[in-house]
């Protein structure tokens, strides 16, 4: 089991909504309370799930499980606090090994009245794939998505699992600003994984989605560089024009798409100064020049 399990996490949340106010101290207790109670009744039934049932381990994890609820819910009572948190990680840690059997076929009608087959990607995610998707991570860590998703079941993959986990699911994804130990670790996963596995990055993080990665590199990207201009990635053209008419027509097409040309002023001898000066305040031309124009 992860040290951060997100089965007392959900838990404590219930805390919390019941409660108006917790001080940290009674908040710490309560979470090691109920650290204590889940990792009792995950080995628990762990054991009991293992061929192993009946053997001494057994036992000794059924005391251990029962003392550690015993002493959970007189610590709740003491205090005044609902049992819900308690009788939810009772339900989660209830689960068997067994996992949901895939659902029949769904079928759903397009706009033009026909019927076709929902794919698993498409179908809603149920409580009870949810509560199973909590625990196996509860149980696997983040990085065994494959023991994770078998534990799932209802035909859900690894790349299903962990993108519920990623977006929805994960209870410790945080809303706050990026702290600079974040945007270290940040800059040195997307360095190993890459700029296109923001899934990947995200679950190394822990408690960040794909996309407030994404969004934050591309900020941290512009911070040292300066944002990417999609037209300084267009090499301006070299024009080179002999003939007034020549300089007219490739400015104009050239800066009704954007582009800023670099000027050669080869065979330019025979134009008249003001003729250059005039058309090029006309067209406003902001394009470099590759050396001064001559006037003759």
């Amino acid at each position: 089991m992860i040290d951060r399990s997100p089965i007392v996490e959900t838990a404590m949340r219930i805390v919390r909504e019941s409660e108006h106010f917790l001080t940290p101290e009674l908040e710490d207790k309560i979470k090691l309370s109920l650290y204590s109670l889940t990792s009792s009744l995950l080995s628990h039934n762990k054991i009991l799930a293992s061929s192993e049932s009946q053997n001494s381990s057994a036992n000794s994890c059924l005391v251990d499980s029962r003392e550690a609820l015993e002493k959970t819910e007189s610590l709740f009572m003491e205090e005044g606090i609902s049992l819900n948190a308690i009788r939810h990680i009772q339900r989660l840690c209830s689960l068997t090994n067994a996992p949901l059997p895939p659902p029949g076929a769904a079928l759903v009608s397009n706009r033009s009245g026909l019927f076709q087959m929902v794919k698993v990607s498409d179908r809603k995610w149920t409580h009870d794939e949810d509560d199973r998707l909590l625990v196996a991570v509860s149980l696997f860590g983040y990085d065994n998505w494959s023991k994770i998703s078998q534990f799932v079941g209802s035909g859900r993959s690894r790349a299903h699992c962990l993108q519920r986990w990623i977006r929805t699911l994960n209870p410790f994804i945080s809303s706050e600003p990026w702290s600079q130990e974040e945007d270290n670790m940040l800059s040195k996963n997307v360095d190993q994984f890459g700029e296109h596995s923001w899934i990947t990055v995200a679950s190394k993080m822990g408690n960040r989605t794909d996309l407030q990665c994404k969004y934050r590199y591309g900020q941290l990207t512009n911070m040292i560089h300066g944002p990417i201009s999609s037209r300084d990635q267009i090499e301006s053209p070299t024009i080179k024009i002999g003939t007034i008419s020549d300089l007219s027509s490739s400015l104009t097409a050239n800066l009704t798409n954007g582009i800023s040309p670099n000027l050669s002023t080869e065979n330019i001898g025979n134009w008249h100064g003001f003729e250059l000066v005039s058309l090029m305040n006309s067209l406003k031309l902001t394009g470099k020049v590759q050396k001064p124009l001559p006037v003759p």
